[in-house]
């Protein structure tokens, strides 16, 4: 889908707006005449003798009057071309979409095209150089004064927001972790800290802990993307799982460039991953204590689209 801009109108489309524009240079004239040159011919007969006087002042105020004009003129035909533009510039944009959803919406079962037009083409951003780190540490936690293992997950992700509009893109940025995976662990779960741009929110502990949604951890607020200006994320949380567990990135948007690392601190782990996308994807792992598995994704993933994680005692 194509964003026209640039517009140029050509030479009918032009002779057809002028003669409006022609008619507003006259009523401005008329409107400056009548409030400048009013006063002075009521002077000029005042007590019935012609003074010469009021002569040389009413050409000065016709002078006066036609700078106004013109001033007032010029700013309202710019203002008057840019609309036109902006009108034909949205028209052909419209146009365009409505097309392609016809012969697309043609081809496409009619459910799967409506499933693609809601997650992909009226997604106003998308994602590149998508750095996804998970780190996973063996700890012993005292609880009720018994030691008890338990793996602590720590999230560091960064990538690039794109604008798929002109001039700007508002996207609500979602970011969530579950906190309630293993209820003892609970009050040291959550978000840490969110970076948009040059902007950081570090918690206290946490970032956006929200009462209305319990076990979840969630920073959600709105950013504006400029058209050609990426915009940078990064963020940071902390979870605790099991020896023995599960974990899934889902995507919020379209991404491409994806690229996943998991380490392994502390102990030994089996770590199996599984790519829920088509794109072919590069795989490596360092076996042995302190491993570190990579997974990179060729290609798009769209939104629900994402990598599935799995890991046991080695």
């Amino acid at each position: 889908m194509h964003n026209f801009s640039g517009y140029n109108m050509t030479e009918k489309q032009r002779r057809a707006g002028y003669p409006r524009l022609s008619r507003l240079h006259v009523i401005i004239g008329l409107i400056a005449a009548i409030m400048f040159f009013a006063p002075a011919a009521i002077g000029m007969f005042h007590d019935g003798a012609f003074r010469w006087t009021v002569v040389e002042t009413w050409f000065e105020k016709i002078g006066e009057a036609g700078l106004i004009a013109t001033i007032f003129a010029y700013i309202l035909d710019s203002h008057t071309i840019q609309s036109i533009r902006n009108c034909i510039d949205e028209q052909s944009k419209r146009i365009s979409e409505d097309m392609f959803k016809a012969v697309l919406g043609n081809i496409v079962d009619k459910d799967l095209f409506s499933a693609f037009d809601r997650t992909v083409l009226r997604c106003p951003v998308f994602r590149d150089q998508v750095k996804l780190h998970l780190t996973l540490t063996f700890e012993n936690q005292n609880i009720g004064g018994v030691d008890k293992p338990f793996l602590k997950c720590e999230w560091h992700e960064q990538y690039l927001v794109h604008s798929l509009q002109s001039p700007s893109a508002v996207h609500v940025l979602d970011i969530a972790i579950s906190t309630d995976e293993v209820k003892e662990m609970e009050g040291m779960c959550g978000i840490t800290r969110v970076c948009v741009g040059n902007i950081a929110t570090n918690g206290a502990p946490f970032v956006g802990k929200e009462p209305s949604e319990p076990g979840m951890s969630r920073y959600r607020k709105p950013m504006t993307v400029l058209a050609n200006q990426p915009m940078s994320v990064e963020s940071l949380s902390i979870c605790y799982k099991s020896s023995t567990d599960a974990e899934t990135f889902e995507m919020n948007m379209p991404s491409k460039n994806v690229e996943l690392e998991i380490k392994v601190v502390g102990g030994f782990l089996n770590v199996r991953g599984h790519v829920m996308c088509g794109q072919p994807t590069k795989t490596g792992w360092k076996h042995g204590r302190d491993g570190i598995s990579h997974w990179m994704v060729d290609g798009a993933m769209l939104p629900h689209q994402g990598i599935a994680l799995s890991w046991s005692p080695a």
